[in-house]
């Protein structure tokens, strides 16, 4: 018996995890059209993969780390809910129902983004509950802070009904319903903020190269952030100082001494105010989803950076303008509303962040 189970175990860690899809790729997903279509998930590494939508089907390997990456050719606009397929070799398909294709926008920002429909006007409360908006479907980010980029978020899609765009982001909303009256094809709306939010957690890394007036940031980041060269000199050097400090720490003990605190790993500060988080737990999971573009509402916590701002939004747009393989994005913003904000009528903060915007 003990024998039966160590081989069962094995086999099972030959085999690797059941095959894992990315997070947007749940019943109901709407694909960017005329584009073309990544697809990726984790399976066993080695094995084979196979993507099937409509009348095409590609093949690749899982790299030996699981992850694998399909891309699938671009595609007209189409309401009609088709299946995507994905098969693992010898395991049975996993299979993702009423997809369509249309196009798909990113929603994020701070908490005039994050607005639901519940909290809006009565005249915008009362046009959201007139019913269904035939094409346009909503898929809410759970919130979230992570200190390295994940693989995984929690999320699904759904109509947009009364009843499901009622804790959904008003703006995206909005915006979704216009296009998808105006352009009568599938559209997507996904939202990802946080009320309070400060602009730099939700970069990534890759936006800040060539800003000048965020070169110390950068290398600050890439110090730190897995991926990076310079993340791995720099612990390099931290797992140096361990292991001298567990030199010295034995040596204290046996001398009857009390060791010195063992010294802080090098991590940025996670937060929704602080340096990361945000992009690395609800943006980086839905990396490289085929998109048309971005919309950011945001600023009130970044309200005293000046005109930094700017070149602060440029990161940000470039960064997920490069991670999502959509050089031509564009990223459409929200001035900031006539507000006191903090006591900012007493300054020059707010028309300074009008100029930047």
């Amino acid at each position: 018996m003990k024998k039966l189970m160590i081989l069962c175990l094995l086999a099972l860690a030959n085999h690797g995890l059941a095959l894992e899809l990315a997070p947007l790729f749940k019943d109901g997903a709407v694909l960017q059209r005329d584009k073309p279509l990544p697809v990726w998930g984790k399976a066993a590494a080695g094995a084979e993969v196979s993507v099937t939508f409509g009348k095409e089907t590609q093949s690749t390997k899982a790299k030996g780390d699981g992850t694998w990456l399909i891309e699938l050719s671009a595609l007209p606009a189409n309401a009609e809910g088709q299946t995507l397929i994905i098969t693992e070799a010898g395991q049975p398909p996993q299979k993702v129902n009423d997809v369509v294709v249309g196009e798909v926008w990113l929603a994020s920002g701070q908490s005039n983004m994050e607005w639901t429909i519940a909290s809006s006007r009565q005249a915008d409360r009362d046009l959201a509950a007139q019913g269904p908006v035939p094409n346009l479907r909503i898929f809410q980010v759970t919130k979230s802070l992570k200190q390295q980029r994940q693989f995984q978020a929690q999320g699904n899609w759904s109509d947009a009904t009364p009843e499901s765009v009622q804790h959904f982001s008003a703006v995206g909303y909005f915006f979704g319903r216009r296009l998808a009256n105006e352009l009568n094809i599938p559209i997507g709306i996904i939202h990802s903020s946080w009320g309070g939010s400060k602009i730099e957690p939700w970069w990534a890394e890759e936006g800040l190269a060539g800003i000048e007036s965020l070169a110390k940031q950068r290398k600050h980041r890439l110090s730190l952030t897995p991926e990076f060269p310079e993340y791995r000199e720099t612990y390099r050097r931290y797992v140096d100082d361990v292991a001298t400090w567990a030199k010295d720490a034995t040596a204290a003990l046996d001398a009857g001494k009390d060791a010195a605190p063992l010294p802080a790993a090098p991590l940025m500060k996670m937060g929704i105010g602080n340096e990361v988080g945000l992009y690395q737990a609800m943006i980086h999971p839905l990396v490289p989803y085929a998109l048309r573009g971005f919309i950011w509402y945001q600023g009130e916590s970044n309200l005293r950076d000046g005109m930094i701002y700017g070149d602060k939004m440029r990161a940000l747009a470039e960064g997920w303008r490069t991670q999502f393989r959509a050089p031509e994005a564009p990223l459409l913003y929200t001035q900031l509303a006539t507000y006191q904000y903090n006591g900012s009528s007493s300054d020059f903060s707010l028309p300074n962040m009008w100029w930047v915007q």
